[in-house]
C-alpha cells in the first residue's frame, strides 16, 4: 500500500486539539510499516463491505426486485488514513470531508454516471421524499435539495459553493468549498 499524503507533517501546523491524533495509530511498527499496515487493513475492510453490497445487489437481481429498489451506499465522512499525519475524521481535508455515495435505481440514476455536484447529506431527505412521492407540507422548509432534479440524477440547480461544518463549539471547523477551491477556518474557542 502506498504511504499517505504528507505522512510526516510539521506538528506545529496542526491545531493543538488535533495534535493527539497524529500518533493515534502507533502500534509499535516503524512509521512507514505502521502506515502501510493500517492502510492495508482498512482496504481489507472496504473490500469486505464491497462484497456484502455485491451480495445484496445479486439477491435483488435474483428476486426480480432490481427495477423497483433504490440502493444507496454512503457515509457521513471519509477517512484520513494518515494523510497529513491525521487519523479518523473531523477535519476539512478532502480525505475526511468527502464521503462516498453510490446510488442505483434503474430509470432514475444513469448507470455508471459520476456526479460532480456539490452535495450534502441534507439532500437525502428531500430526495427520499420525492422518490416515495410524499409531500412535505411542514415548516420550516427542508434544508437540502432533491437529487432527482437533473436527468440521470443530480441537482436541478448546481451549487457554486457549499458550506461544510465539522464539530461543535470549541474545535469546530467551518469550510466554504467551491469546485476548485476551499477556505477552512478553525474555531479553536467555539
Amino acid at each position: 500500500m502506498p504511504l499517505p499524503v504528507n505522512c510526516d507533517p510539521d506538528i506545529e501546523t496542526i491545531p493543538p486539539q488535533k495534535q493527539g491524533m497524529v500518533n493515534f495509530a502507533d502500534m509499535g511498527y516503524a512509521p512507514s510499516e505502521r502506515l502501510q499496515r493500517v492502510k492495508a487493513l482498512y482496504g481489507g475492510s472496504i473490500s469486505l463491505i464491497d462484497k456484502g453490497v455485491g451480495r445484496i445487489l445479486r439477491a435483488l437481481d435474483e428476486l426480480g426486485l432490481t427495477e423497483n429498489t433504490l440502493v444507496v451506499f454512503t457515509s457521513d465522512h471519509g477517512e484520513m488514513l494518515g494523510d497529513h499525519g491525521l487519523w479518523q475524521e473531523n477535519c476539512p481535508f478532502d480525505a475526511s470531508a468527502r464521503g462516498p455515495m453510490l446510488a442505483r435505481l434503474p430509470g432514475r440514476f444513469a448507470a455508471g454516471a459520476v456526479n460532480e455536484d456539490l452535495l450534502s447529506l441534507l439532500d437525502f431527505m428531500p430526495t427520499m421524499l420525492e422518490l416515495a412521492e410524499v409531500d412535505y407540507p411542514g415548516q420550516p422548509a427542508l434544508a437540502g435539495d432533491s437529487l432527482l432534479g437533473a436527468e440521470g440524477g443530480g441537482l436541478a440547480q448546481k451549487r457554486e459553493d457549499q458550506v461544510v461544518e465539522i464539530g461543535r463549539r470549541a474545535g469546530r471547523w467551518l469550510s466554504l468549498r467551491g469546485h476548485r477551491w476551499k477556505y477552512s477556518y478553525w474555531m479553536a474557542d467555539g
